[in-house]
């Protein structure tokens, strides 16, 4: 994935030869919403995130950019099966424009992600039925880039 292109390819690597083989495109943008918008920009891709302790598979974590007129951007949760397809979950769209710095805790139960435009920094856990919402206020910094947790 990458800023011009929105998608996440899936290929398999051949252990033995190294040779790649195309396995699937996924794309990351949230579909619009149901009122009437106008496009100004063209929607992109920003980071991955892989949560490898998550279940029943791992989540991979797909931060976009310039959604529509939305006034944040948007999150695309994928789970990752045993196959290595991807499986939209959920998008979630917490506080912030331009994700650049979405970061995972050790244990896979919450990202946060800050908005490098806005300075708004969000906390996210997934709910009893695995979906990933708001579990704190979100804050505002100035211009947040990375996240680590210690």
């Amino acid at each position: 994935m990458n800023e011009l292109l929105p998608n996440v390819v899936h290929v398999k690597v051949d252990g033995e030869s190294g040779k790649t083989s195309f396995r699937s495109k996924t794309s990351v943008i949230a579909p619009p919403p149901a009122e009437p918008v106008t496009q100004n920009t063209f929607p992109s891709g920003s980071e991955l995130l892989l949560l490898s302790s998550t279940k029943p598979h791992p989540t991979l974590v797909a931060s976009t950019r310039t959604l529509f007129d939305r006034p944040t951007d948007a999150l695309a949760f994928f789970s990752v099966l045993p196959s290595g397809e991807l499986e939209l979950q959920q998008f979630a769209y917490p506080k912030g424009r331009e994700f650049r710095a979405t970061g995972a805790s050790k244990d896979g139960r919450f990202v946060v992600t800050g908005g490098q435009a806005d300075g708004w920094v969000s906390v996210l856990g997934q709910d009893k039925d695995g979906l990933w919402r708001p579990v704190a206020e979100p804050v505002q910094v100035e211009k947040p880039t990375g996240v680590l947790f210690l």
